[in-house]
């Protein structure tokens, strides 16, 4: 589907396509202010709803800033349970997406040149990620991205962390200080094997499942100011912020990020196979 000038909306007639398994919605790359000037690009994803059988979901220059509302209320799980893949494309206005980690089925993530994306969760509109009764920190109460197996990041300048009120470990507490919170502690991708993280300097930290065997880094900001080399002395050789240390299984990393590789612990090279480091 590629939204033009002229769009007549109306709306509710893919909600019965249940025999339609993919869907590619694309607006005009580049298009200026006064060409989009009477078209409400919200009102045209929100026509668009699938129906909840759809398994793959491509969206291509979305120029809106709000989240449609069926992709909101009760999370993607609740409209589209079904999901396998996922691609956002240059999408600008977005700087939040809606709740996908309780996507049953969904295996590949790809969210590629989003210039405005600073979290890719919201707490605040799906499951609680889960604390501990003492507020002490976070607890693996809930499997988020069961089935995810392919994530792939890519020139996303303002992304900050993986859920709001958590970066570089931390999370704001009730009267908005800061508390640690180990990353061991955090939901993890069961089955996530290949993780491609490209051009996102300000992403301070990934979770990384224990499954994980293919991993390309480059342009990033995980592990790499000067601070961070007494927390990486500091560590054990089994112990690692950004690294489940019950992860043997990489197999493959290519990185720019020597930082990156000093701070893993012995254990995630015992299945190494290929390593590269240079540029992108």
């Amino acid at each position: 589907i590629s939204h033009s000038k002229g769009y007549g909306g109306g709306g509710g007639y893919l909600c019965n396509t249940e025999h339609l398994n993919t869907i590619s919605i694309k607006w005009p790359y580049g298009q200026h202010e006064e060409e989009r000037k009477g078209n409400d690009d919200g009102d045209v994803l929100e026509d668009l709803q699938p129906h909840s059988n759809l398994k793959l979901l491509e969206i291509k220059c979305y120029p809106g800033l709000r989240i449609p509302r069926w992709a909101i209320e009760d999370g993607l799980a609740a409209s589209l349970p079904n999901l396998v893949k996922i691609i956002l494309e240059n999408c600008d206005g977005l700087k939040e997406l809606p709740w996908l980690g309780k996507l049953q089925h969904l295996k590949t993530l790809k969210l590629l040149r989003l210039m405005n994306l600073e979290y890719m969760e919201n707490k605040e509109r799906g499951p609680d990620i889960g604390s501990s009764s003492d507020g002490a920190g976070i607890t693996e109460s809930s499997i988020f991205f069961p089935s995810l197996e392919e994530l792939d990041l890519h020139k996303l300048p303002k992304l900050k962390g993986w859920w709001i009120g958590i970066r570089d470990g931390q999370r704001a507490s009730s009267d908005g200080s800061a508390q640690t919170a180990s990353v061991e502690h955090l939901p993890l991708f069961p089955r996530l094997s290949q993780v491609h993280i490209r051009i996102c300097r300000n992403l301070r930290s990934i979770p990384l499942g224990p499954a994980v065997d293919t991993l390309m880094l480059f342009r990033s900001g995980i592990v790499e100011e000067e601070e961070d080399e007494k927390v990486v002395s500091s560590r054990s050789s089994n112990d690692c912020g950004n690294w489940r240390s019950d992860n043997p299984k990489i197999k493959e990393i290519r990185t720019d990020n020597v930082k990156f590789l000093k701070s893993l612990p012995m254990v995630a090279f015992q299945c190494l196979t290929t390593m590269e480091i240079g540029n992108d």
